[in-house]
């Protein structure tokens, strides 16, 4: 599946696109590295991973580079 199959409200973790907490830890390596945003936390990052939406909102919102 490339990008394009990805619905910006489907759920990511536990849905159908297969992805699992292994995948979710690297995300939140690359996305600190990317961007300089810290998911630190289980319950954040159940928030922030809820779906695509989610994800790219609190990475706008809290990267220095993109906010401003």
């Amino acid at each position: 599946m490339g990008p394009d199959g990805i619905k910006v409200d489907e759920r990511l973790v536990g849905g159908d696109l297969g992805i699992d907490s292994i995948d979710v830890l690297e995300m939140v390596i690359m996305i600190e590295r990317d961007y300089g945003v810290k998911i630190d936390n289980r319950e954040l990052g159940e928030k922030v991973f809820a779906t695509l939406r989610t994800l790219a909102a609190y990475i706008y919102e809290n990267s220095r580079e993109l906010s401003n």
